[in-house]
């Protein structure tokens, strides 16, 4: 006797196969049957991607990000939910059709592979910024009038338009306009010199996850906190200033802070970063942050000096990862290495070893002193 199974087009696989495997069992489809069974990895045409069927069953996920296909839960599929699209009622994608899936920010959802920078690191304009970065420690008057020593005077064409402080955080950032460059500039100052061996020593590796679309990509926790604490009166000055492309920068701590505002920017407020320039930055969140730093942000320059303490911490055995580029100073300039794109080349910073204890060379970079009073 043969006994007959309806299978309904949500019927699971695990299912369907363990019914075709007992030789008993008839299958008698409720529509007709693809003439010709097609497995994920061989559709290219995406929207043939998300209807094609196995045994009435929808089985594949197009991925945006790589811009493949791929079976339902494969290991090689490297898209977050709102990148994807699948009719499967197994899969966890957002969107049912290739055509409905909407990056979050500039570059998301992109090709994975095609993260790199688009313009070659340049050590002149590195210069320019080693200066706006100094210019945060300056005194508040000398800022605004844009006099101070050494920095401001050899920054031609720049107009401040506000500070903003945090003084129960110790926390002060600049913004102006370069109208050289037709660009918005957005300083941070760093921790202050004398407290550095202490600040290293009280710092706390606490993550937290502020980006609901990407909860694997965590960031420190204080220095989160800290960006929050200056953001809102930065953001209402950006939206009176020209909609024009902006750059970001900062020393120490400082250069934490540009490298959460500068992809907060992007993730969250959708505005257009041109590039990023760091100055000894210690570690600013995990390895998934790292990755995700890279897309929304392709022209980000992490320089590092010599034996420079700050940019071992927090230490990668706490779940720290840097940003990609790292641009190593190994003494005085003109001499840089560009390193790889791990964020962590052992050839770069990482080669000091258990030496990486220099104050001396976090507070002097490209030739100029930082983290003092001007």
């Amino acid at each position: 006797m043969i006994k007959l199974v309806f299978l309904g087009s949500l019927a699971p696989v695990s299912i369907i196969a363990d019914l075709l495997s007992d030789p008993s069992v008839g299958v008698l489809p409720n529509s007709t049957m693809n003439a010709t069974q097609l497995t994920c990895d061989t559709i290219m045409d995406p929207t043939q991607c998300v209807e094609n069927t196995e045994l009435f069953v929808h089985t594949c996920v197009y991925c945006k990000m790589d811009g493949l296909c791929h079976e339902v839960g494969s290991l090689f599929d490297p898209c977050p939910d709102h990148c994807c699209a699948s009719q499967s009622s197994f899969s966890s994608c957002t969107y049912h059709h290739p055509d409905d899936i909407v990056p979050q920010y500039p570059g998301d959802c992109t090709e994975t592979g095609n993260y790199t920078n688009t313009t070659a690191y340049n050590p002149t304009e590195a210069v320019k910024f080693v200066h706006y970065a100094g210019a945060a420690y300056c005194d508040q008057n000398n800022i605004m009038a844009w006099s101070c020593q050494p920095h401001c005077v050899d920054v031609d064409d720049f107009a401040p338009k506000l500070i903003v402080t945090n003084s129960s955080l110790n926390l002060l950032a600049f913004i102006g306009y370069d109208n050289t460059a037709n660009t918005i500039i957005i300083s941070f100052r760093g921790t202050v010199s004398t407290s550095i061996v202490n600040w290293i020593a009280d710092l706390t590796v606490q993550q937290i996850s502020p980006f609901p679309v990407y909860p694997t990509a965590q960031v420190h926790e204080g220095f989160w906190k800290s960006w929050l604490a200056l953001k809102n009166p930065l953001m209402t000055e950006l939206r009176s200033m020209p909609k024009v492309p902006i750059q970001v920068t900062g020393h120490s701590l400082g250069g934490a802070l540009a490298s959460l505002c500068a992809f907060d920017l992007v993730y969250n407020e959708h505005l257009n970063i041109k590039n990023v320039y760091t100055f000894g930055q210690p570690r600013v969140g995990n390895f998934d942050f790292s990755e995700l730093h890279k897309r929304a942000i392709p022209n980000n320059w992490r320089l590092t000096h010599a034996k420079d303490l700050v940019v071992h911490a927090p230490p990668q055995s706490s779940n720290y990862w840097h940003e990609i580029l790292e641009i190593f100073y190994p003494g005085d300039p003109p001499a840089f290495k560009v390193c790889d794109a791990s964020g962590e080349d052992p050839t770069c910073s990482n080669s000091c070893g258990l030496s990486c204890n220099s104050v001396s060379d976090h507070l002097n970079y490209l030739g100029f002193p930082l983290g003092t009073g001007c």
